[in-house]
């Protein structure tokens, strides 16, 4: 499932005050979900890490990195960059987060 049809669902779910129609669009998501998905769906609609902390700050995540022109980051493999960067300790671990973290944001759309 690619990255940005869950973002997509979950603005729509979040535009929503219907239960129903909360419901539906979660459901439709579930649906077109692959097995493999759905651990890394449930935590990321829920605004969690599968991975929980992963060691990376505001000052990493706020610089500016060139977007994507079109999505092409899966949840699964946005998953998989994130238990990498979660991994990552040591020295020269700082520098390394910060690329690891660059990489993954210009692999990543605007929206």
């Amino acid at each position: 499932m690619l990255l940005a049809r869950l973002a997509q669902v979950s603005r729509e779910v979040a535009a929503t005050s219907a239960r129903s129609r909360k419901t539906a669009l979660l459901a439709e998501l579930f649906r077109e979900a692959e097995a493999a998905d759905v651990p890394v769906v449930i935590p990321y609609l829920a605004g969690r890490l599968p991975q929980g902390r992963i060691g990376v700050g505001w000052k990493v995540l706020s610089r500016r990195v060139p977007p994507a022109d079109a999505p092409t980051l899966t949840v699964r493999d946005v998953d998989a960059r994130l238990t990498r960067l979660g991994a990552v300790s040591g020295a020269g671990s700082q520098a390394e987060r910060a690329r690891l973290v660059g990489e993954l944001l210009g692999a990543a759309t605007e929206e």
